[in-house]
């Protein structure tokens, strides 16, 4: 199940200029010399790349033919002292957890996934700081509204696996499941890695076919977020949920470690519970 901070869609286009008309088919060309590739220019979720071939043909006059192409990423370049720089997915350890900070999307991961008051902190490309922790797993039954707390989070020290990835293993105390955060150009996605079978509902008196499984995020002191209803034929209606320059978009779910199964949308929803925020997103 995911959490996917996502800043656009990501996209390569290649576009190349031919030869300027100077260079008619009656020249011979004696000489060529290619220089590589350059980038030229930087944008958030762009950069133009470009070339120059000089050719000399047998009447010594040289021909400059320039070639170019625009690389399309989201986030692919962030803003550093004024200047747009590449970004990179990397994750360094530091001595209170560990960060992210050379891309668009400023991350911090605290050391325990169940640091009081949030173990990941974020900074959106426009400023805007969001503070967040997994708080637990729970079945609801929509039929009802009963819910039950199966799985609270628990201490668990995070793990640095590759140079994008911080796992938090065995994160819940009640049920067997780690928590994945996974650092991209684009942004930040968090998942739920369950090790062991869910406990059936009727276990706690409520009816499986009504029951959904619910992973709760508790978002503090989070910019207000604007909520555009997704509709949707096969399940409860979803919701794009909007900060501006950031917004958390659809997750879904699957069951094989390599996530080649067909996949399954997640519904979710932004509330108020107990005096928080919660992203709740169920299954």
């Amino acid at each position: 199940m995911k959490t996917h901070f996502t800043l656009s869609v990501a996209g390569f286009v290649v576009s190349i200029l031919t030869v300027p008309s100077t260079a008619t088919l009656g020249q011979l060309i004696t000489q060529s010399n290619t220089v590589g590739f350059t980038c030229v220019e930087r944008s958030p979720n762009s950069r133009v790349w470009q070339s120059q071939t000089f050719i000399t043909n047998d009447s010594g006059e040289v021909i400059t033919n320039t070639a170019s192409y625009t690389e399309l990423c989201t986030g692919i370049c962030y803003l550093q002292n004024g200047q747009y720089v590449d970004s990179v997915q990397q994750i360094n350890i530091v001595g209170t957890g560990a960060q992210a900070t050379q891309g668009p999307c400023q991350v911090t991961w605290a050391a325990d996934a169940s640091t009081a008051g949030g173990a990941v902190r974020l900074t959106s490309p426009g400023g805007s700081n969001f503070t967040s922790g997994v708080y637990g797993l729970s079945l609801r039954d929509i039929s009802t509204g009963s819910n039950v707390l199966i799985a609270t989070i628990t201490n668990s020290i995070g793990v640095l696996n590759g140079n994008n990835e911080i796992d938090y293993p065995s994160a819940f105390s009640g049920l067997q499941a780690d928590i994945q955060n996974l650092y991209m150009l684009s942004g930040f996605e968090q998942n739920i890695i369950l090790r062991q079978q869910l406990p059936s509902p009727s276990d706690y008196g409520l009816n499986p076919e009504t029951t959904y499984f619910d992973v709760l995020t508790e978002f503090y002191n989070a910019p207000e977020a604007q909520l555009t209803l997704i509709e949707t034929n096969a399940q409860p209606d979803d919701v794009q949920i909007d900060f501006g320059d950031v917004g958390i978009g659809r997750g879904t779910v699957f069951v094989t470690p390599d996530g080649q199964a067909p996949r399954i949308n997640v519904t979710k929803h932004w509330e108020q519970l107990d005096n928080g925020t919660f992203l709740i997103e169920e299954v």
